[in-house]
């Protein structure tokens, strides 16, 4: 089976591109990879939250992805169509490609993301507006490690390509112009595990820190914990080509947390740390 892709990365219960890459890995072994010809596979979800580890992106969002592989290299392409919230005032548009290589319980991968706030794709040019604005576009390297005899996975991304940066001068976010934006390479360290619970339900236990002033803590604060989620998932096969996923994540961001960021009433969502997810996914391989 060819699930999806691997990189790091924030929800649909991970619903994003990471999830996409994660069913790759988990279901296409090294013995696979090292046999197998050309694969490919669809995925489509459909999330209540668009999260990105831990951060809020979005309202209700329809996630579809195509993988293609061979042998141990494969390329993803997945894109975010959604509503900002609830109230559907505005919508959010989202284009991602991923290329990696798996082998030997190593999965090296480099993300490329595109938000469609009026840049041209990929237009990686880190500048003040984009980063003060955030959306601007961002290139990220992923590196994961799965032990061959236990479920435990290790996993480092750090951005290494666009806007992702804050203020030399105030050492924090909004920088004041380009020449005042210091690159922040913003890092993102997890520990996974997954539990085999009964009825066939699975039970993901994942915790992540980033090391220094990142994206993760706003640019505000240095090493921190970022992440610590729990995901619930059951998979069905319906046939030998197609598979359905029901899963519902609950996450936290413990940086900075206080009684005022965890309720659903937030004045602005971008700042929520605790968020509850349940989303469908329907794979075709």
């Amino acid at each position: 089976m060819l699930g999806l892709l691997i990189c790091f990365g924030i929800s649909n219960v991970y619903a994003d591109q990471t999830q996409s890459i994660e069913h790759f890995t988990k279901n296409h072994s090294e013995t696979d990879s090292e046999k197998a010809g050309f694969e490919w596979s669809v995925d489509v979800d459909m999330v209540s939250h668009y999260l990105f580890r831990a951060a809020y992106c979005g309202g209700l969002s329809f996630q579809p992805s195509v993988t293609l592989s061979y042998g141990g290299l494969y390329a993803n392409a997945w894109t975010n169509v959604g509503a900002t919230d609830w109230t559907f005032s505005e919508y959010n548009y989202e284009f991602d490609l991923a290329f990696g290589f798996s082998r030997w319980g190593f999965d090296l991968s480099l993300m490329l993301n595109h938000y469609q706030k009026g840049y041209g794709l990929f237009d990686g040019k880190q500048t003040a507006e984009k980063i003060n604005s955030e959306v601007g576009n961002t290139a990220e390297l992923c590196l994961e490690y799965t032990f061959p005899k236990i479920p435990l996975s290790l996993f480092w991304g750090t951005y290494i390509y666009g806007a992702d940066g804050y203020s030399r001068s105030k050492k924090g976010p909004e920088p004041e112009d380009d020449d005042d934006v210091k690159r922040a390479y913003s890092t993102f360290i997890q520990v996974g595990y997954e539990f085999e619970l009964p009825q066939e339900i699975a039970l993901e236990t994942k915790v992540a820190i980033t090391p220094w002033k990142s994206f993760y803590t706003n640019y505000e604060g240095n090493f921190a914990c970022a992440y610590i989620g729990l995901l619930l998932s059951r998979t069905w096969e319906l046939n030998d080509h197609v598979s359905l996923r029901p899963n519902l994540e609950v996450c936290l961001n413990p940086y900075k947390v206080d009684k005022y960021n965890v309720v659903r009433e937030i004045e602005n969502r971008a700042d929520q740390r605790f968020h509850c997810v349940v989303g469908l996914s329907l794979s075709i391989y």
